[in-house]
């Protein structure tokens, strides 16, 4: 509706910690400012536009089934400064249209940063000409494509790509490594 103010602002993932402090320092590392609120087992990472809450969790395969998904805008300046930073696998394409760095944390939490790409655009475009019976999901990818200021015809070229693998290039760290 035209004129109506938005009720919802943003989503901040809260992830599983099993030490807030290692937590925290290890997002610290990465660039973010960090608070830490250890009387209330509760902490805050903070980069740019980008929140991530921690809360205390006992329980190691919690933390490990933890993971957020962070939209960036450009994946492959972020990949450098972390790669300055820490040890980091390389920017892997997906099938459904994302470039992606995949980072474990201390706790085991996966957090995926992700940028929407050419691919993710193009697929949005056929299916919007193709069906006018989409689900949620394929609607949701039509709105982030036209955020991205063009739609880009499925039969348009570009340079080809590199593939990768879109597997995370690291592993989680197991229960016996502490």
């Amino acid at each position: 509706m035209p004129g109506k103010t938005a009720m919802l602002d943003r989503a901040i993932p809260v992830l599983a910690s099993l030490e807030i402090a290692t937590s925290l320092d290890f997002f610290h590392t990465l660039g973010f400012e960090t608070h830490d609120f250890g009387d209330h087992n509760y902490g805050i990472a903070i980069r740019e536009h980008i929140e991530i809450h921690f809360w205390l969790c006992t329980d190691r395969h919690v933390a490990e089934n933890t993971s957020c998904y962070v939209r960036v805008n450009d994946i492959h300046a972020l990949h450098a400064d972390f790669a300055r930073r820490i040890d980091v696998g390389e920017v892997v394409e997906t099938p459904w249209g994302m470039d992606e760095l995949h980072v474990f944390d201390p706790s085991g939490c996966l957090v995926k940063f992700g940028q929407t790409t050419d691919r993710l655009i193009r697929a949005v475009a056929v299916q919007e000409t193709s069906s006018d019976s989409w689900s949620l999901v394929q609607r949701s990818l039509c709105i982030i494509a036209r955020d991205r200021t063009r739609l880009v015809p499925a039969n348009a070229h570009s340079e080809p790509r590199p593939q990768t693998s879109a597997a995370p290039s690291r592993t989680r760290p197991s229960m016996t490594d502490t």
